[in-house]
């Protein structure tokens, strides 16, 4: 018996500390961003982003590790999200070293907003 609770306490640590590590991250977002921007610099995670669109324009995305615009190496891959699908989310953690900008280009108008954590 008190083998079992050995064991049953010993997985229960284990778990903790696992869940742990993942609960530390405490995601950053900027405030609504109508135009292309640096969202943050020095390094980190970046998180994903939502973008929206007015419903009749397309919305061209490039997220790289950068702080200036065309620079860097991109976190994710170039995305148009279709004017019908009004809002899209794109998850995808990456670790940057030199900061997050963010390129939108759009006939209309954009709404979007970065997730990330500084390092």
């Amino acid at each position: 018996m008190k083998m079992k609770k050995i064991t049953i306490l010993a997985i229960l640590f284990t778990f903790m500390l696992t869940a742990g590590a993942y609960a530390q991250t405490i995601w950053t977002h900027t405030a609504v961003k109508t135009a292309s921007a640096k969202i943050t610099d020095g390094r980190g995670y970046f998180g994903g982003i939502i973008i929206t669109t007015d419903g009749t324009n397309n919305v061209t995305v490039d997220v790289r590790d950068a702080t200036t615009a065309g620079t860097g190496t991109k976190l994710i891959p170039t995305t148009v999200i279709l004017a019908n699908e009004r809002v899209k989310s794109i998850s995808a953690p990456q670790f940057y070293w030199t900061g997050v900008y963010v390129t939108v280009t759009t006939s209309g108008t954009t709404e979007y907003v970065v997730y990330y954590e500084k390092r």
